[in-house]
């Protein structure tokens, strides 16, 4: 998945596989010839190396692939305005119907991070999430039960405090509960807390403990 912000400041998240890449690199190359370095102005697509270096399964692989087709795309786009404004790149980026209404098949395989992966990038140890990443803090404003992300119940009670970890357009927004817990929860459920919520939550915490005293 790539987000692609046009030029009317629409941003439209684009599907595209590994093969899509290396054909419309082939085209580039079609459109740019030049086989030693001082006359090429496109990047090398060395797809090879990414999969010889790396397992035949597995997560590991499919973070190197992402690594390796953000560093070509960066690239790509710093290139010289031939190249970056080509119909061909235009064409690649454009967005298709599948694009605009993707659906997936059935049975097919959605490849996600590890609750353990995720909090680690949270946290700062690295990891597949592109650093700074900061959480924000939503309350729940009426009670949904869901289930997790190793398909374990996961509720949430009115007023109950989740972090979020990542927010899709599509609505479904990854949450951390208390007991480090990860789901995907509905967006409409959930609301924004300020400073100034939690500073009247402490006020109110503070204030029980005085009479409690």
């Amino acid at each position: 998945m790539a987000s692609v912000l046009w030029s009317d400041q629409n941003e439209i998240i684009v599907y595209r596989s590994l093969k899509d890449f290396e054909k419309m690199h082939k085209r580039l190359k079609k459109a740019f010839p030049g086989s030693k370095k001082s006359d090429r102005i496109i990047p090398k697509f060395q797809e090879k190396m990414v999969k010889l270096c790396c397992p035949k399964k597995g997560p590991l692989k499919s973070v190197k692939c992402l690594k390796f087709l953000q560093k070509y795309c960066n690239e790509l786009l710093s290139c010289d305005p031939r190249v970056s404004q080509h119909a061909d790149l235009f064409q690649f980026l454009h967005p298709n119907d599948q694009d605009l209404e993707p659906e997936f098949t059935k049975n097919s395989i959605m490849i996600m991070p590890t609750d353990n992966e995720i909090r680690n990038a949270v946290q700062g140890g690295g990891g597949i999430v592109t650093q700074p990443f900061v959480t924000e803090t939503y309350r729940c404003v009426a009670l949904y039960e869901t289930k997790d992300t190793k398909n374990k119940p996961f509720k949430v009670a009115l007023d109950e405090k989740v972090e979020v970890l990542i927010k899709d357009k599509a609505g479904w927004w990854l949450v951390e509960n208390e007991d480090k817990r990860i789901a995907w929860f509905p967006a409409p459920y959930l609301e924004k807390l300020h400073e100034d919520d939690d500073e009247e939550d402490e006020d109110e915490k503070d204030g029980a403990s005085e009479r409690g005293g």
